[in-house]
């Protein structure tokens, strides 16, 4: 059984799930963030706003680099929660399931690819590529990456858009 719980403003919260909306009685949520992983409110504020720009129709996936998604020196990877990937990303986003997944950062228009990896349930994003996009867009430890399905494409496509995380 889900536990979901919702707070006195109507917005509800379940496995990684957050919504802000809630429409006839049932909760969509705009992004879905990794296992245990919670945003400050700034953080959660920066990342609606950029969603509420975007409006997509399809959840994005937050992620908040950690030094195993940035630091060079050791295997640079991008976890994806198993729930996200079951939802939207394994046959979800280009047909069939696939192993390779194209970023982009819209802004600059440019694209990277990069492995995706669904090994033993456990989903993720390796490779020269993974390691070429966190080192060409020059993203650090506790930048926020926005991932947006898009949609109709032949190989699984994502479009990334990064908050930078502000300095204190």
């Amino acid at each position: 059984m889900e536990h979901v719980s919702e707070s006195d403003d109507g917005s509800c919260s379940s496995a990684g799930f957050v919504s802000s909306t809630k429409r006839h009685g049932v909760a969509k949520p705009p992004y879905m963030l990794p296992w245990k992983t919670t945003l400050t409110d700034e953080q959660r504020s920066d990342v609606e706003e950029r969603l509420g720009a975007i409006r997509s129709e399809i959840p994005a996936y937050v992620a908040v680099m950690k030094n195993s998604n940035v630091d060079s020196r050791r295997m640079c990877t991008l976890g994806i929660s198993s729930a996200y990937a079951k939802e939207y990303l394994l046959g979800g986003g280009g047909g069939e399931k696939q192993l390779s997944m194209r970023m982009k950062l819209r802004r600059k228009d440019d694209e990277w690819e990069a492995g995706f990896q669904d090994k033993y349930g456990r989903q993720q994003i390796v490779g020269k590529g993974w390691r070429k996009f966190v080192t060409d867009n020059r993203l650090r430890l506790g930048d926020i990456c926005l991932f947006n399905l898009v949609k109709n494409t032949k190989m699984l496509t994502m479009d990334v858009h990064v908050i930078r995380k502000r300095s204190v």
